[in-house]
């Protein structure tokens, strides 16, 4: 069992820990090389990743913090020293990419006008579905703009299917295990069309 003080979540203020994991994702999956990108070559496959990771990290946790609100809880995001370690050391492996440097701590207290559960499961897709939605309109992009922003746009598409990937395994914690009991047949569609993107 990991000690308790690795799963603790740091005390960092929300946008902050936001763009640490968003860093932190892009390492993950394109390498240390991606922290150098923007600099050397701003319309390159890895400045891509590290741009789509940023984006699609920040807006998959701020989607599943909004719906959590909607479903009458308080949430918000923190980074845990364990997911952040691994997520940064992942990039140094080849042919592997975890993506865990936190997660959206969700609250929620009965109320008398809140007449139900809060759907898990909605919190768990709102999240994945921004980064197939980015991924998608990353694509779509490439159809209308000059060849030059090719690479780019095919990075950030890679790095949104491949998030969207890994939140959806039916393991816990991740987003799939919340989802697959109650919309198996929703979580098979985003698993499917996830692989797809990613391998596209």
């Amino acid at each position: 069992m990991l000690p308790h003080t690795l799963l603790r979540p740091l005390q960092i203020v929300e946008p902050l820990a936001l763009l640490i994991a968003a860093i932190a994702a892009a390492i993950a999956l394109g390498g240390p090389q991606v922290v150098l990108a923007l600099y050397y070559d701003a319309l390159s496959y890895h400045s891509g990743i590290i741009l789509g990771a940023i984006s699609g990290m920040i807006l998959h946790e701020l989607a599943h913090k909004y719906c959590a609100i909607r479903e009458g809880c308080r949430a918000s995001y923190v980074l845990t020293p364990f997911g952040l370690t691994i997520t940064l050391l992942s990039g140094f492996i080849p042919f592997i990419a975890i993506i865990s440097p936190g997660y959206v701590a969700i609250m929620c207290y009965p109320t008398s006008w809140l007449p139900r559960e809060p759907r898990e499961d909605l919190i768990a897709a709102s999240g994945v579905a921004v980064n197939l939605i980015l991924s998608f309109i990353a694509r779509l992009a490439q159809s209308i703009t000059p060849f030059s922003f090719h690479s780019f746009l095919t990075g950030f598409a890679h790095i949104n299917a491949w998030m969207a990937f890994f939140n959806l395994l039916p393991i816990p914690p991740f987003d799939g295990y919340r989802m697959i009991n109650r919309m198996a047949s929703l979580w098979l569609v985003m698993f499917v069309v996830s692989i797809l993107m990613t391998y596209y």
